[in-house]
């Protein structure tokens, strides 16, 4: 007689729970180790682009938005020191626009290696202008070259954005940080906490300007050909390291008014009026130290 244990079917459901279990557990661990797809880029064919909406955008070609693409600037005299603010945001003339207009928050423009040509009334990409709250979490990425325009790139009153590996060449200023000038907000609503990082600029006026930037950082750039390597015209709270400027008129320069800037580890040599320059008494609150240069206005300056 055999003998029934009368468990064993409960044994039985409980393996096979246990088994189906396992299996979908596995099926659960395989589904997780498929990367999501992502969101794909759009892609940019044309001048005069508004980017209206966050997202992830990507230059497919290059843009020629009016005028000639200009032959190399001369190295401009001091009468082009800035007097007033530049105002990015201009009527377009003769059929020209600019590149590319960024007014959304949360934006990833890739310039994948091509080429933004344009008009020297216009900005070959601009952030923040003309937006009465301003922009914030924009990222332009090159490499990429802009050149022609009044401003390469041109932010105002933006916030948390970055430029990084893109090159300015023959534009009346490189890389423009400022306040809200186009919505009339000024220097009550500067760009603040922005990173210019690894971009290059060359036969510019200027090729980094600062006209409302706040507490930003330019680091490991590069500036040649200008009147002004980088200039701190209106600028308060800002870390300017390990640049190199060289062959402008003057290398780096501070504009008297303006404090609480550290300028360190940067490279000026060979500068044609003076490599460093502040224009505060004793520097005022901005500080200078572990520069490699050949001339400076100021004992403060080191």
């Amino acid at each position: 007689m055999v003998k029934k244990f009368p468990f064993s079917a409960n044994r039985n459901r409980a393996v096979s729970g246990l088994v189906r279990f396992l299996v979908v557990s596995l099926l659960v661990a395989a589904c997780a180790c498929v990367p999501a797809v992502a969101n794909p880029a759009i892609q940019i064919t044309q001048c005069g682009t508004v980017i209206s909406q966050p997202g992830h955008y990507i230059l497919a070609n290059d843009l020629s938005c009016g005028g000639p693409v200009p032959t190399a600037r001369v190295v401009p005299s001091s009468s082009l020191l800035p007097t007033a603010p530049v105002i990015l945001k201009q009527a377009p003339t003769g059929g020209a626009t600019d590149g590319i207009d960024i007014v959304a928050d949360h934006v990833d423009l890739l310039l994948n290696g091509h080429t933004i040509a344009g008009s020297s009334n216009n900005t070959g990409i601009s952030v923040g202008v003309g937006v009465p709250s301003g922009n914030s979490h924009v990222h332009i990425i090159g490499p990429g070259t802009i050149t022609g325009f009044q401003a390469a790139i041109g932010f105002e009153q933006v916030s948390h954005s970055s430029v990084s590996d893109v090159t300015a060449t023959n534009n009346f200023a490189g890389f423009v940080a400022g306040g809200g000038f186009t919505t009339g907000c000024a220097l009550a609503c500067p760009s603040t906490q922005d990173d210019f990082q690894g971009n290059t600029a060359i036969q510019n006026e200027a090729s980094f300007l600062l006209q409302g930037a706040n507490d930003s950082t330019f680091g490991d750039n590069n500036a040649s050909g200008a009147f002004g390597g980088i200039v701190v015209f209106i600028g308060t709270g800002n870390d300017v390291r390990e640049n190199t400027t060289s062959g402008n008129q003057i290398g780096i320069l501070v504009f008297a008014g303006n404090g609480e800037n550290d300028i360190t580890h940067n490279t000026a040599q060979n500068n044609a009026m003076v490599d460093l320059e502040d224009d505060n008494t004793n520097c005022g609150s901005n500080t200078w130290k572990h520069n490699a240069f050949g001339t400076a206005t100021q004992p403060c300056i080191q």
